[in-house]
C-alpha cells in the first residue's frame, strides 16, 4: 500500500512538472515536434523569439507578434488589400512556427538565434522606424495601420496540417499555376502541392526577358559547370525539356549537361522557373513568367482574390492544400 502511494505521488508530480520541462527545453516553449504527434492543440509560446539582424550582425529578443508585424511589413506592400495582408500574416506565422518548432540549434545563418532577417534564408523583416521613413509621408499612419490590423485580427492564428505546423512558403508571382515543392526542392509536401492561380498574369513584373549574347551564355554556363560542352551551333545548347505540373523546367540538357530548371534559374539570373529559351544570330534570349520559387500563396495572387472578394482563410485555403486553422496561447 505504502508503494503504490509513494508511485500515485510520483505520477502526479510528473503530470504537474513535464509541461514546465518541456518549455524550458524548447527556444520558445514550442510544444510540437513536425516529427512526432503532439496534440496540436498543446501548442504554446512564451511569446518571445530571437531573431538575427543580419544588416546590424546582431541578435534581438522580439515579441512574436512583433517580429510578424516586421515582417509582414517588410514581405508585402501595404497598399494590398487587409484580407490580403491577413493572408501574409498568417502565412509568415506560420512558417516561423514550423521552423522552430523543427529548430535544432544548428543553422549558423542565424548566429545562435531562432530565425534571420535574410529573405533568402528565412523570411524578410524591416523595423518599425526603417519602414515608416521609406514610405511616402502621406501614407505612413494608414499603412502602418493596415499591418497593425492585420497581424492583431490574426494574432496567434496559424495554419496546421495533420497536426502540425504548415511550412507556409510563399513567392511573389506564380506563372498561372504554383509549384509542386518536390519539383523545385525534391520533396515532396502534401499542402504544397500545385494548384492554378490566375490572376498572377495581371501582376506587373508577370512576363520578363533576360536576354544574353552567346559568348555571355556560354561564360555563364561555363563558369557554373566546368564540364559543360559547347559545340558551334548553339542549335544543339539546350535540349531534353522537362516540365513541371506547374509549367516550370524541372530539367533539361545543356551542352552534355543534365541541369535542374532551379540550377538555370541561378546561373542566368531568371525570376522564376517557369521560362523558355530561344537563340538567334547572336543572343540566348529567356522569357520568363512568374517571380521567385512558385511554391505556396502568390502574394500578387492573393491581392487579386482579396479584391475579388474572398477573405484571407479562403484565400490561404486555396494555395496551401487539406489546412486548417488553429492557435498559439501563451
Amino acid at each position: 500500500m505504502k508503494r503504490l502511494t509513494i508511485l500515485y505521488l510520483i505520477c502526479i508530480i510528473f503530470i504537474f512538472l513535464l509541461p514546465v520541462f518541456i518549455v524550458q527545453l524548447g527556444h520558445i516553449g514550442i510544444y510540437d515536434n513536425l516529427n512526432n504527434d503532439f496534440p496540436i492543440s498543446k501548442l504554446k509560446s512564451t511569446g518571445k523569439i530571437k531573431v538575427y539582424i543580419k544588416a546590424e550582425d546582431k541578435v534581438a529578443d522580439m515579441e512574436l507578434e512583433e517580429y510578424i508585424r516586421g515582417v509582414l511589413a517588410a514581405e508585402m506592400p501595404a497598399s494590398f488589400p487587409l484580407e490580403a495582408l491577413k493572408a501574409q500574416a498568417v502565412a509568415a506565422r506560420s512558417y516561423v512556427i514550423s521552423r522552430i518548432s523543427n529548430d535544432k540549434g544548428d543553422v549558423p545563418e542565424h548566429k545562435g538565434a531562432q530565425m534571420c532577417t535574410d529573405f533568402a534564408h528565412c523570411q524578410a523583416w524591416i523595423s518599425k522606424e526603417e519602414r515608416l521613413e521609406k514610405w511616402d509621408e502621406k501614407d505612413r499612419v494608414n499603412f502602418w495601420n493596415k499591418i497593425t490590423a492585420a497581424v492583431q485580427d490574426t494574432a496567434g492564428e496559424i495554419m496546421v496540417f495533420d497536426n502540425k505546423p504548415v511550412s507556409a512558403v510563399f513567392c511573389a508571382i506564380s506563372s498561372g499555376k504554383t509549384e509542386r515543392a518536390a519539383d523545385v526542392w525534391g520533396s515532396d509536401i502534401s499542402y504544397l502541392q500545385s494548384v492554378d492561380s490566375p490572376y498572377d498574369k495581371n501582376a506587373p513584373g508577370y512576363e520578363t526577358k533576360v536576354e544574353l549574347t552567346l559568348q555571355e551564355f556560354k561564360d555563364k554556363l561555363i563558369t557554373s559547370k566546368s564540364d559543360v560542352k559547347i559545340s558551334d551551333n548553339p542549335g544543339d545548347w539546350y535540349k531534353d525539356e522537362v516540365r513541371t505540373e506547374g509549367g516550370g523546367v524541372s530539367s533539361c540538357n545543356i551542352g552534355g549537361v543534365t541541369l535542374k530548371g532551379t540550377e538555370v534559374r541561378t546561373i542566368f539570373g531568371l525570376r522564376s522557373i517557369n521560362y523558355t529559351l530561344q537563340f538567334t544570330n547572336d543572343k540566348a534570349i529567356f522569357d520568363v513568367k512568374g517571380y521567385g520559387h512558385g511554391v505556396g500563396m502568390s502574394q500578387w495572387g492573393a491581392k487579386y482574390y482579396a479584391e475579388d472578394g474572398k477573405n484571407y482563410k479562403d484565400i490561404l485555403k486555396l494555395y496551401y492544400n487539406g489546412i486548417s486553422f488553429n492557435k498559439i496561447t501563451k
